[in-house]
């Protein structure tokens, strides 16, 4: 009885790689200056939008809380600011930033 990991043989996929090697990418070849290729400039990407509100799973992960904590606090009366729209719950930066001050000075207190 032979096992596997004692066989004299490479494994399968060893042996595949070694006969189909993978193809080469932009980042594998020469440079442009070398081969002739024209150079393009790549385009930038747009800049990233400042948040303006969080969703509550966003909050959540953001303020390491789990949603389930969150319900509860809201339930208690002591969650943030919330904005409907249309079928969804959103959070602005400034509720969360005014629910961060609350919560601070009633642990403070």
């Amino acid at each position: 009885m032979t096992f596997p990991h004692f066989s004299p043989f490479p494994p399968q996929d060893f042996r595949r790689a070694l006969v189909c090697p993978p193809k080469l990418t932009e980042d594998h070849m020469a440079a442009p200056q070398v081969t002739g290729r024209k150079i393009t400039r790549q385009a930038r990407a747009p800049p990233l939008l400042e948040r303006a509100a969080y969703t509550i799973r966003e909050f959540c992960d953001a303020h390491r809380i789990s949603k389930s904590t969150y319900y509860n606090l809201r339930k208690q009366g002591l969650g943030p600011d919330e904005a409907r729209v249309r079928d969804r719950v959103i959070i602005t930066m400034e509720a969360a930033a005014r629910w961060r001050r609350a919560r601070e000075r009633a642990t403070a207190a």
